[in-house]
């Protein structure tokens, strides 16, 4: 079996980039072509919830590989051309802007797409954002799947004490005078990595602090709602956390866990 002229892989990220050095490894010697449907770098996804995120890592360094990797890959690097059709019989891929791309053999390695709120995607774009890493139509709601959306989200975050949101999340800090001092100003990575919450902590319901101490960033905080315990929430003090939500579990037959965002 001969080898192919050409290589199209659908999708430049950690996948796509992947296969591209693996080729180039075996000893392939064809025409690379690599098509991404953003304009930047490739870049690895994980940092963006974190580090990124957080403020700890400036967006460069989520780089998968520097300009110079890039270019010992002798591949042909189609950037900012999301693909929208495929014809597999004739093995050609078709771009938003109406570029043709063919390639004998077709690698698809564009990962996921997030879904969307209903009711609000056909705003502000293509995938229903508004352009700032928001979904368009909700203010204060943000998908992150992209590098620029990890950047609106922490932009919005770290907004003026004026503008900078001081609920939501998922978990509710407004709940608690207590909790929302200590939410993470650079973002929801803080949040996401210290915070423990089941049942459903409404903003409505009464607080008291169970175990632990706020002004030692360790506690676990009881909602209850009309004299019932609608919700447990911790912070770091997991097991704490675990414990009561067993306790109360047979309150909440009909309540959801919530996971922070």
């Amino acid at each position: 079996m001969s080898s192919p002229e050409s290589v199209l892989l659908v999708g430049a990220s950690a996948a796509g980039l992947s296969t591209a050095e693996a080729l180039r490894r075996l000893g392939y010697q064809g025409r690379l072509t690599l098509l991404a449907a953003e304009p930047r770098l490739p870049y690895d996804r994980p940092p963006l919830s974190k580090q990124v995120l957080a403020g700890s890592w400036e967006p460069s360094r989520a780089q998968l590989r520097t300009q110079a990797q890039w270019e010992a890959l002798e591949a042909e690097f189609v950037r900012g051309e999301p693909a929208v059709a495929l014809n597999v019989a004739e093995r050609v891929v078709t771009t938003a802007s109406g570029q043709v791309l063919h390639g004998d053999v077709l690698v698809i390695a564009t990962g996921l797409t997030p879904r969307q709120l209903s009711g609000h995607g056909g705003h502000g774009g293509r995938d229903g954002r508004d352009g700032q890493g928001g979904v368009a139509g909700l203010a204060g709601v943000h998908v992150l799947r992209t590098l620029d959306d990890a950047l609106a989200l922490r932009a919005h975050l770290t907004a003026s004490p004026h503008t900078r949101p001081t609920a939501s999340l998922r978990v509710h800090p407004a709940a608690s005078a207590d909790l929302a001092a200590f939410v993470h100003p650079a973002g929801c990575a803080d949040l996401a990595a210290s915070a423990q919450a089941h049942g459903l902590p409404s903003p409505a319901a009464e607080v008291t602090i169970a175990e632990g101490d706020p002004e030692q960033r360790r506690f676990v905080a009881v909602y209850r709602e009309a004299g019932e315990v609608t919700g447990v929430l911790g912070w770091n003090m997991p097991k704490q956390v675990r414990l009561l939500r067993q306790q109360f579990l047979r309150s909440w037959q009909t309540a959801s866990p919530l996971t922070p965002a």
